[in-house]
């Protein structure tokens, strides 16, 4: 994502874990009962590591295991995965910003609420079979 994204339930928890991200210039972390369980730090752009694949594939592999035991979620690390895509605001479609949410198609602020409208009968099916 180009912003920091943080998910959880505890406020020190997630304060915890995106103080670790800021300080690495980005990346994933997970954090519980006040320590950092895993931290994958990739400060080139905030999206890209400077580590050697093996390493890196480690790291994910970390943070993916201690993700399944900490969420309710499954997979758990898949669902990170995408929430983290729908804040990729340069890709179609809505995406939560630090601007709000955005349509990366038309590159416009929308509105966070939907406008529910009742769909009209079909007209042409309705007058074809009345007064028969």
């Amino acid at each position: 994502s180009h912003n920091l994204v943080v998910l959880g339930r505890d406020a020190d928890e997630m304060a915890l874990a995106a103080n670790r991200l800021i300080a690495s210039g980005g990346g994933m972390a997970l954090s519980q009962q006040g320590k950092i369980l895993a931290h994958v730090a990739m400060p080139i752009a905030g999206m890209l590591s400077d580590l050697p694949a093996p390493e890196l594939a480690r790291q994910f592999r970390q943070l993916r295991d201690l993700s399944a035991e900490v969420a309710d979620w499954e997979p758990p690390y898949r669902v990170f995965k995408a929430i983290e895509g729908t804040c990729l605001a340069c890709n179609a479609g809505p995406h939560l910003t630090d601007l709000g949410l955005t349509d990366g198609s038309t590159r416009q602020i929308v509105e966070p609420l939907i406008d529910c409208r009742e769909i009209p009968e079909h007209t042409e099916h309705n007058n074809n079979h009345q007064g028969a």
